[in-house]
């Protein structure tokens, strides 16, 4: 909410100081949500996160290419064009936790017991999925690095 305000307020503020703040909130605001998605990523998949940071970095990086031509087609009016999208992704995001994500179906037990048999004679001396997780006090000092590291970068 407070990158959408501050991306509403830039085009329309004439005060350098003001213009500053909107910037240094947005800026703020973007470190703080790409430091939590990255935890929440690493959260989710544990020691099996390559293929989602990935796929994450690489959805960052083509927005981070189309922006500049996305700002000279629009000019003036981008900051309102960005500040719908963060709009739209919040309606969507709390329309979803009102109303629940579609539950994907469940494979009958004896068809998952099974995959999970083929899977083990497939590869008998792997691990288990996410048994390894990083521990406390280097996930946090990885989060306060990345979380400076984008507020100098946003």
């Amino acid at each position: 909410v407070i990158k959408m305000l501050a991306e509403l307020l830039v085009s329309r503020i004439a005060y350098p100081v003001l213009l500053d703040l909107c910037y240094l909130s947005s800026g703020a605001a973007v470190a703080l949500l790409d430091t939590s998605a990255s935890f929440l990523v690493g959260h989710i998949y544990g020691s099996d996160c390559a293929g989602p940071m990935m796929l994450y970095c690489a959805a960052y990086g083509a927005g981070s290419m189309l922006s500049p031509w996305l700002i000279v087609a629009l000019g003036e009016s981008s900051w309102d064009a960005m500040a719908l999208s963060d709009c739209a992704l919040a309606a969507t995001l709390l329309l979803l936790r009102a109303f629940g994500a579609p539950e994907r179906p469940t494979p009958e037990p004896q068809v998952k017991a099974q995959h999970v048999a083929q899977k083990a004679a497939v590869e008998p001396a792997a691990q288990p999925r996410g048994s390894k997780r990083v521990p406390p006090r280097v996930l946090k000092a990885a989060m306060a690095f990345m979380l400076i590291s984008e507020c100098f970068e946003a």
